[in-house]
């Protein structure tokens, strides 16, 4: 799995364009060259959002294996979990499906929006350095994934749903179809 540099912008602009199914060989890099990059150039951190899709905010997507392949995983580098939620009644503010103007118009007329960040204390996030690549002889070795998908279920109280982000991208294409809004299809 590789992933790819997003701007600010493009980051806030993706959750009302659909997922695509696979990552451009072209934009695709090593998780591990992004960070040695933006540790060299002093860039700031790396975000990386595992579900690879925006949620209703009621449960987590599952989660995309990022440290599966050694090119990932940079033994330099520190892992800080975070989880995001938006608490609603009525109507999520994070954008799934419909009209991204009505969506737009719908946040501005509640009286308020909130977000809830939870940060997990920085020596309980799995280590890189605790990888089976690098562990040292004797250690147990961390599943990176599977660690990562732990903490973060338990930080965030959400269930894990057996749906991914391809699973919200065919039901999208499906909702676009059946109500003829004109989906998209950017695969």
């Amino acid at each position: 799995m590789h992933v790819r540099k997003l701007s600010l912008w493009s980051a806030l602009r993706a959750p009302s364009q659909p997922t695509p199914a696979l990552l451009p060989a072209a934009e695709a890099r090593p998780l591990k060259d992004i960070t040695q990059e933006a540790r060299l150039k002093a860039l700031g951190p790396v975000v990386v959002f595992p579900e690879n899709a925006t949620s209703n905010g009621r449960a987590l997507l599952q989660l995309l294996p990022v440290f599966e392949e050694v090119e990932n995983q940079d033994d330099k580098s520190e892992m800080h979990l975070l989880a995001f939620r938006y608490p609603f009644r009525f109507f999520s503010p994070a954008y799934s499906v419909g009209s991204q103007m009505a969506h737009l118009f719908g946040l501005c007329c509640q009286v308020y929006n909130s977000v809830v960040v939870k940060v997990l204390e920085q020596a309980e996030a799995p280590k890189v350095a605790s990888s089976a690549m690098f562990c040292e002889a004797g250690e147990e070795p961390v599943d990176l994934d599977e660690a990562v998908k732990e903490k973060l279920t338990q930080l965030s109280r959400l269930r894990l749903t057996k749906q991914s982000a391809m699973d919200k991208r065919d039901f999208l294409a499906f909702y676009y179809k059946r109500t003829k809004s004109g989906y998209r299809d950017q695969i």
